[in-house]
């Protein structure tokens, strides 16, 4: 897609910094909130809760990749 644009490797490499950037700000952000829920509504709940919901969401998301195998990265 970006190929057609001028300096598409440069726009190339920004667009990759990106979506990774939204991918860890959304995780960060989806452990907050799971942390919360079941810290019953606190917002200072102990750090390695926090943490290990954060794990959890990783082995979770290498689950279905791994189930998934390539399909699960293909569009349909």
């Amino acid at each position: 897609m970006l190929a057609n644009l001028p300096l598409s490797e440069i726009t190339s490499f920004l667009a990759i910094v990106l979506v990774l950037v939204f991918f860890v700000t959304s995780s960060d952000s989806g452990s907050l909130v799971i942390d919360s829920i079941t810290a019953g509504g606190k917002l200072d709940a102990p750090v390695p809760q926090r943490i290990y919901w954060a794990c959890m969401e990783g082995v979770v998301a290498a689950a279905l990749l791994f189930g998934g195998g390539a399909d699960a990265l293909g569009v349909y």
